[in-house]
């Protein structure tokens, strides 16, 4: 069936619009869950100054250095709204993995999500919208019938994110504004995938890690390719 071009556009205006709304809850749950760290934190600091102070200095040193870096992680969430900047990946997709399984109950998201040690360049707030266009699609219309399985990865110098989901393939109107959307992160320098697999679809964003430099005595200054740390 041909869908009229008015009916396609205000599709497309509903999807950005239910994306847009994803983001701004995406970014409420993670102050949430920082501000939760603060205070759990800080308890713990209160308790820890009833001992000794040989056995708790240390321990207060830890916990104010969770609050530090909660307040670090919070103010870099904010910063990183739009634009090419550095931002933890694995951070940010474990997140948006939890907005979409409390928003849609009969989700079935399978996330094996590896920590990365180094931070990706990239457009965050593109990323965001990219994610939610894709995953939004795939578990409205396939109303749980069948696992998706949603991964991020090292892959030789790139964070390599794929979700992959069987029986299923995606409307004219999601691939168009994926499409979209990945022309204007193309100055970010990603990858992106759609292809069949068997009656399925996979989807792979190739995202460019910032390695970390180390500076060697009479040597010229070295990359060093992070390692993946798993997952606990």
């Amino acid at each position: 069936m041909v869908v009229p071009k008015m009916l396609k556009s205000q599709i497309v205006e509903r999807m950005r619009e239910r994306v847009a709304r994803l983001q701004n809850e995406a970014r409420m749950q993670f102050f949430d869950r920082m501000m939760y760290e603060i205070n759990d934190s800080l308890t713990s600091i209160l308790a820890i100054t009833e001992m000794e102070p040989k056995d708790s200095i240390p321990k207060i040193k830890q916990y104010i250095h969770r609050i530090n870096q909660s307040l670090q992680n919070t103010k870099h969430y904010q910063t990183v709204s739009s634009g090419v900047k550095m931002f933890n990946v694995t951070q940010v997709l474990r997140n948006l993995v939890h907005v979409v399984e409390g928003n849609f109950k009969k989700a079935k998201l399978v996330s094996l999500i590896s920590d990365l040690r180094a931070p990706v360049l990239g457009d965050q707030a593109k990323f965001e919208q990219l994610f939610f266009t894709i995953i939004v699609d795939i578990v409205e219309r396939a109303e749980g019938e069948s696992e998706v399985l949603i991964e991020c990865r090292q892959k030789d110098q790139f964070a390599q994110i794929t979700i992959l989901k069987d029986r299923f393939t995606f409307s004219e109107e999601v691939l168009g504004e994926v499409n979209r959307i990945a022309e204007e992160t193309a100055d970010f320098k990603g990858r992106l995938q759609v292809t069949p697999q068997g009656n399925g679809v996979e989807v792979i964003l190739k995202i460019p890690l910032q390695f970390q430099t180390v500076s060697l005595t009479g040597l010229a200054t070295k990359k060093t390719v992070p390692e993946t740390a798993p997952r606990a």
